[in-house]
């Protein structure tokens, strides 16, 4: 009985699965209906984000209703901190906070300006930059980490980690370190080439 049902069970899923596949007919006038070319159909596939441009703002709210501008106003790989370096080991540890063997420091400079936050999963006024990542020579994502040597921006900077209030505009700045070999910044998803 068993096997009888299974037969009977998988010669109806046959005809249900090769109905589904193929062309439809409809006997009573005798026309085929057929599925849309590949072309037509619908694709629900993410449009890749286009590359950031230095000095082009670029809209970091990720709620309706908000309204969070970040412009990049200065990227560089591979240069010395500008603002010169701490040296929190002192004598006692030389290498503290220093770049080891294949990394860089990546700096960033930028404005943020907050007009609008209406999200309803917090109460706070303010945002908070996310850190950026970097895309390696081998096409990983990585995250970054805050460089302790590079002392902070002596030109009127936040760090990049400060909050910046509903209503404020804030220039920021951070040194970051990252591997020697890299493709892309990523700041808040958007892909900044790295020649």
């Amino acid at each position: 009985m068993i096997r009888t049902t299974l037969i009977a069970a998988t010669g109806v899923s046959l005809v249900l699965a090769l109905t589904a596949c193929s062309n439809s007919e409809d006997t009573a006038t005798g026309t085929i209906t057929q599925q849309p070319p590949a072309s037509e159909k619908v694709t629900t596939e993410a449009a890749a984000p286009q590359n950031g441009e230095v000095g082009n703002p670029i809209s970091i709210a990720t709620l309706p209703g908000n309204d969070v501008t970040l412009t990049i106003t200065e990227i560089t790989v591979g240069e010395e901190c500008r603002y010169g370096t701490n040296d929190y080991g002192g004598e006692s540890d030389l290498e503290f906070g220093k770049l080891a063997p294949g990394q860089q420091y990546l700096q960033i400079w930028a404005d943020v300006e907050v007009t609008a936050l209406e999200n309803p999963r917090t109460t706070n006024d303010w945002i908070m930059l996310r850190d950026p990542d970097i895309i390696d020579a081998e096409g990983y994502t990585q995250s970054v980490e805050m460089s302790v040597d590079c002392r902070s921006s002596d030109e009127g900077h936040e760090s990049w980690s400060s909050t910046v209030d509903l209503g404020d505009k804030m220039r920021v700045y951070e040194a970051f370190v990252i591997p020697g070999a890299v493709q892309k910044v990523r700041v808040h998803d958007i892909p900044f080439e790295v020649e």
